[in-house]
């Protein structure tokens, strides 16, 4: 229950390359002290303005305080000898920013803006270089619309004739769209090129994905019978 510096001799400092959310709040870009007021079932994290604050709490300003938050304490079951700050479960746009001690974790979730950067790239990119296999990849993980991503993996393939990758990427998003003896022959192709490459990790993928084709088609049979 008292003000810490969340760090060694100095506070802890955490830089954000661009605009972020954490719990619903924005973030602007830029570099924050890092303030923490540990308690038994949860912290309270503090982003600071003054970087040169340090140590000296006593002269804490409460005006320079950019953003707090109130974070739940995760009990720990292995424990963490030192305390440990770091970048835990990353996606392409969320992350968190971890403090172990002991048995203790508090995790303080980022969110940055950058899916609709990504879409706004696609688009600019599309009407001058035309990554179609990128863009086809980037729409079928993200759910994004399959159709498009459909049309734009068929290009891909035209681009790339001999990149099992991009075929296989199509062969996905065949099964995706329920076009499974396609995606099957998708499919085929791809041990095809990826077995001259000698890539054991494609082939076992395709033969995979020829498999749950396999188990949809028989499955349709049936119901039509």
């Amino acid at each position: 229950n008292k003000l810490w510096r969340t760090g060694a001799n100095n506070a802890t400092h955490v830089i954000f390359g661009q605009n972020i959310q954490i719990l619903g709040q924005d973030i602007q870009a830029g570099t924050y002290a890092l303030y923490t007021i540990p308690n038994l079932n949860s912290w309270k994290v503090i982003l600071y303005g003054d970087l040169a604050l340090g140590s000296e709490l006593d002269k804490f300003d409460s005006s320079q305080v950019v953003a707090s938050f109130d974070i739940p304490v995760q009990k720990l079951t292995d424990r963490v000898e030192t305390f440990t700050i770091q970048i835990d479960h990353i996606s392409d746009s969320t992350a968190e920013l971890s403090l172990s001690w002991e048995y203790t974790r508090i995790a303080l979730p980022l969110t940055t803006h950058i899916e609709a950067q990504i879409m706004d790239g696609i688009a600019q990119a599309m009407e001058d270089k035309r990554p179609y296999y990128q863009a086809s990849s980037y729409y079928f993980k993200h759910h994004k619309n399959l159709n498009t991503a459909y049309q734009w993996a068929l290009k891909s393939v035209e681009q790339q004739p001999n990149a099992y990758w991009v075929q296989m990427n199509k062969a996905r998003i065949e099964y995706a769209l329920g076009k499974y003896s396609v995606a099957v022959k998708s499919a085929q192709i791809v041990i095809e090129s990826a077995s001259q490459m000698n890539n054991k990790d494609f082939v076992q993928q395709a033969k995979s994905l020829i498999e749950q084709c396999k188990d949809q088609i028989s499955s349709k049979s049936k119901k039509s019978k």
